[in-house]
């Protein structure tokens, strides 16, 4: 958080809370746990499909250019492993609504 904070991707208070938050290796497989620190795109084969996470200033660029809040509602269609969901729902809170739609099933479980 600290790292994208002095680059510039991320600028807002709320933002850096919700990566502080959400641990991005909860959503990598235990072998690559250590990846999941670094800012880069992460993407292994996985069955059919390819589990993917883009690069943490990606995901920081998304969130600052939408404007979620308290209580709104947030679609993620193509929600992959629930990060960006995740991350989201930090920042609509309790009564704020998030829904994730994914396609791949093996990506999902």
């Amino acid at each position: 958080v600290e790292v994208l904070l002095a680059r510039g991707p991320l600028h807002t208070s709320a933002i850096a809370s919700a990566f502080r938050s959400v641990d991005r290796a909860a959503f990598l497989p235990p072998e690559y746990h250590q990846q999941a620190y670094e800012d880069q795109p992460f993407r292994q084969k996985l069955g059919a499909g390819y589990l993917h996470l883009s690069a943490p200033h990606m995901y920081a660029a998304v969130l600052e250019a939408m404007d979620l809040r308290p209580g709104v509602s947030f679609l993620n269609v193509g929600s992959g492993t629930g990060y960006l969901s995740s991350l989201g729902g930090c920042m609509t809170g309790p009564q704020g609504t998030v829904h994730g739609v994914e396609l791949y099933s093996d990506v999902v479980e």
